[in-house]
Formats: C-alpha cells, structure tokens, sequence
C-alpha cells in the first residue's frame, strides 16, 4: 500500500522472490510467492510484457480464459462417471451457438450438465484480481470492481443464458 512502512510493503518480494546472493546462488525469499509466480505470474509476467510492448493485453486475457474453460471442460468428462455423485451425468455439454433475443449470435454457458431430471449451467470465471491496485495495494474500491467484473457480472450473464434455454432460444440434449 502506497505509504505503507516498508516492513507491509511486500511488493519486491512478490515480483522478484529469487534473491541473488552471488555469482552462483540464489535464495528463495518466500516460497508462496515463488509458486504464486511461477504459476499464476505466468499470466501477468506475460500480460505486462504485451503492455510494455504496446499491444493489447486483454489478448492474452481471453487466450488464459480459452484455455481455463477448456481445462474445465476436461474436469468434468474426466469426472462424469468417476463418482457417485457424478455417474447419473447424462452429457456434458460445452457451448453452442444460437440465435439471441435481439436476432444476434449468443452462445450458451461454457458447460451444461445435463443429469436425468436436471440441468445444471456453469460458467467458467478465469479473471483475476488486479495484481497491483487490489492483491498488492489492497485498495477496497478496486477489489469490488473486481469483485463485480468476476461475480455479480458473471451471475447477470449465467442468469440471462438460462433464461434464453427457459424461452426456447435454445435446447440442451433434445430438451427444451
């Protein structure tokens, strides 16, 4: 936090948690930050990269996003069938174009499971919070923006594809 005693302030250490000693070592400051960036940082080291460079990081935003909701999608093949819970899923169905209220292309939510007796719609969320303004300032106003971008948004729009299937804009496994 900006004007945060330097003992509060673990900027340094979550951007760059190797420390060189000499030639030939390093020291691990913290390891949680370690793993938080050689894992999640992956994202932003990249998304900071194609800023510096003038590009549009929202790019690499939606490739992460692809690739967490095909990750997803994955889950739940591999899981259909592997427990209890999960072996009367019928179908799991990724996503599929239909024409919205307005006459334009939508697409229903990332994944629908389809059981016996009910259908359960799921959206995928891969965004994260603000690195700087929210995880490392910790500024209350950015993390209900971020809060609203990754759950009350998301909700209006899991709500509003549910409402499409429930008005016949689209079928799932022959359901309607």
């Amino acid at each position: 936090k900006k004007g945060a005693p330097f003992y509060l302030n673990n900027s340094m250490l979550m951007s760059k948690p190797l420390v060189q000693i000499d030639e030939d070592q390093l020291v691990c400051s913290n390891l949680s930050f370690l793993l938080s960036k050689i894992t999640s940082g992956i994202y932003w080291t990249l998304f900071d990269y194609v800023k510096s460079k003038g590009e549009d990081p929202e790019s690499i935003s939606r490739f992460f996003g692809i690739l967490f909701e095909r990750y997803a999608q994955m889950v739940f093949e591999r899981i259909r069938g592997a427990s209890a819970s999960c072996r009367s899923i019928n179908t799991v169905h990724l996503p599929q174009k239909y024409k919205g209220r307005q006459g334009t292309q939508e697409e229903s939510t990332d994944i629908i499971l389809e059981y016996p007796e009910v259908l359960i719609f799921i959206e995928i969320v891969s965004s994260r919070l603000k690195l700087k303004d929210t995880v490392i300032s910790g500024d209350i106003d950015s993390f209900w923006d971020d809060l609203d971008k990754m759950v009350i948004d998301k909700a209006k729009q899991l709500e509003r594809k549910i409402q499409d299937y429930k008005n016949d804009l689209f079928e799932v496994g022959g359901r309607k």
